[in-house]
């Protein structure tokens, strides 16, 4: 299956896998080694993108996690992985994976434009990146059956992202300053890699220096500042956690308020007003008052009344005399 001539060795560990599923439509300055790094600046300079992802990672942990800016930081270390792969086999279908991965970053990023445009929610996005990732992969592997040039799909895709965002910017206040930064230090890679493509910056046995490998370092570059773009409206995590909890204390504050005015009593009882309670110099006042009482009360009890007389012998009950019959009022009791 191999439409293009293999670029390993007969002895060469990638050759019969070359045969096998078909050998890159392209061949870039750097020779191929006799290893299974068939080529290490193209390879080792993949890292770049999976430093920038990590990095990325590291400057957003005080950010509050948002899904879209996230999964591309993901999509970003991935397209990292596959193209190193690519770049260490030389393989059509190595080459297939590493256009599976630029084809996942370019339709998540149309797919966060679209849901800012309202035209897509979070389900149906998933819909759009997966449908049109797999039709882009069908074309490209239909093209590379004609010998088409496959490297095309990826500037019409590219050009699907900047419409989509020239739409976005009619309806929301963005700051372009990361996108402008990501596009041109993209545009230089694609110069780089052009200028590499065409034997212009080309020394096939240098591998540190290439001009591919240089695309790899700018574009890992130019898709990072794209994630600032994206996640430049995400709040500052300290700032939305201050908010929550005021917020939350707000709301105690509130449902307290309203648990006091809704209150109702329970028993009768506690329907009684109680009498306030008087000062201190009040009760005091009170308080005098009743000892006067009681010893003005004492004094007159202990006192005789006049008329009495101050023999106790010749003092007579008035209640007795009603078991006598002396009464003179009540003539029934009379004998």
């Amino acid at each position: 299956m191999s439409y293009y001539i293999n670029p390993h060795k007969f002895s060469c560990p990638w050759y019969p896998y070359a045969q096998e599923f078909g050998a890159p439509n392209i061949k870039w300055c750097e020779e191929s080694l006799c290893s299974w790094v068939s080529e290490p600046a193209n390879t080792w300079s993949n890292l770049a993108f999976i430093i920038v992802a990590c990095l990325l990672e590291y400057i957003s942990r005080n950010k509050e996690k948002d899904f879209d800016s996230e999964f591309f930081m993901k999509l970003l270390f991935i397209t990292g992985f596959a193209s190193g792969i690519y770049h260490a086999s030389n393989t059509y279908l190595t080459q297939l994976l590493d256009f599976l991965a630029m084809y996942t970053i370019i339709f998540w990023a149309i797919g966060i434009n679209l849901k800012k445009l309202g035209k897509l929610h979070d389900g149906s996005k998933f819909y759009f990146f997966g449908g049109f990732t797999t039709l882009f992969l069908v074309v490209t592997h239909l093209a590379y059956l004609k010998q088409v040039p496959i490297q095309f799909l990826i500037v019409v895709a590219a050009l699907i992202f900047f419409l989509s965002e020239w739409q976005v910017k009619k309806i929301t206040k963005r700051n372009y300053k990361y996108l402008l930064l990501g596009s041109g230090l993209i545009i230089l890679g694609e110069v780089f890699s052009l200028l590499d493509l065409n034997r212009v910056i080309c020394d096939p046995s240098n591998h540190f220096f290439q001009g591919h490998a240089i695309w790899h370092v700018l574009s890992a570059c130019g898709l990072g500042a794209f994630y600032f773009h994206f996640a430049q409206e995400v709040p500052e995590k300290e700032f939305s956690e201050e908010l929550e909890m005021h917020e939350r204390e707000e709301f105690i504050a509130d449902e307290i308020e309203e648990e006091i005015e809704e209150y109702q009593p329970k028993s009768k009882l506690q329907t009684l007003m109680t009498p306030e309670e008087p000062n201190w110099e009040t009760r005091e006042s009170e308080d005098i008052t009743q000892e006067h009482d009681i010893e003005a009360i004492l004094n007159e009890s202990e006192k005789v009344p006049d008329g009495e007389p101050d023999n106790e012998e010749d003092y007579i009950d008035p209640n007795q005399l009603d078991l006598f019959g002396d009464n003179e009022d009540d003539s029934d009791k009379k004998d």
